[in-house]
């Protein structure tokens, strides 16, 4: 059961990833300073979320073991 919610942990943070790297990129496109603003407070709010997940998914895993994230 663990390994099932390790791997839906998982591909939430690999999505929230793909996520992050998006709105990086439609940053850098946007002159809207409204627009700019509101991708800024999304992509903080799916970091949040990520490092919940992460925490999660840390959790999971069997005494002992710990998984390093690289930072996005």
């Amino acid at each position: 059961m663990n390994q099932i919610k390790r791997i839906i942990l998982w591909f939430q943070i690999y999505s929230l990833d793909i996520t992050i790297s998006g709105q990086g990129e439609c940053l850098e496109c946007v002159s809207d300073p409204v627009l700019h603003f509101r991708i800024t407070i999304a992509r903080s709010n799916a970091r949040t979320e990520r490092a919940r997940l992460r925490g999660e998914y840390n959790a999971l895993l069997p005494v002992g073991r710990r998984v390093t994230w690289s930072m996005a």
